[in-house]
């Protein structure tokens, strides 16, 4: 579903209420939106990758795509007399470190290209940590619509040249549960 706004029960009576839309009532784009949104842009041909938690594809003009992620389930294994979900999940959770996660391409073509890293989970195209930290409120303001906007956004968290050698790239990042990453090489001619 694209958004929170269902015809049978109408909007959300909050802004971030659990609906499973990709953007909620107020134009928020939700980290589920951006996820999606990276599935969009992998190339046409997919690479063959030993890592199960990943995607690696190219493109027909010479570009390279490589979208990954962790899950760990927050609640794994609960038991009788926790919360549930609804309201386990109006609780920070605070992501915890992974080990760095590494990527590493060969038989590439030499050359210059163009890196852009995009990044989804905790405080990164993440509104709704920031929701939570503003207390839940039931009604939004302009200002904090536009906060929670800009805090998703999609924009790349870096960007850079580089330069492929020995038709090899690798690059390592650091990892928090739940992240999910966005590499993409565009070759610069």
């Amino acid at each position: 579903t694209f958004t929170d706004i269902f015809e049978e029960n109408g909007p959300g009576w909050r802004p971030f209420h659990g609906g499973f839309g990709l953007i909620n009532f107020q134009g928020i784009k939700k980290s589920a939106y951006w996820a999606y949104w990276c599935l969009a842009q992998l190339g046409s041909t997919e690479i063959i990758s030993p890592d199960t938690a990943s995607y690696v594809c190219n493109d027909t003009q010479g570009g390279y795509q490589v979208l990954f992620w962790d899950l760990t389930h927050p609640i794994k294994g609960r038991v009788e007399g926790q919360p549930s979900d609804q309201e386990f999940f109006t609780k920070m959770l605070v992501a915890k470190e992974k080990a760095p996660a590494t990527v590493k391409l060969t038989n590439i073509p030499n050359g210059k290209y163009k890196m852009k890293i995009y990044r989804i989970g905790y405080n990164h195209n993440d509104p709704y940590s920031r929701y939570l930290e503003m207390g839940r409120p039931v009604d939004l303001k302009r200002e904090e619509v536009a906060d929670l906007k800009a805090l998703s956004s999609g924009k790349p968290e870096s960007e850079s040249e580089i330069v492929v050698k020995k038709s090899e790239f690798s690059t390592s990042l650091p990892m928090l549960e739940n992240s999910v990453y966005f590499v993409t090489l565009d070759p610069i001619k």
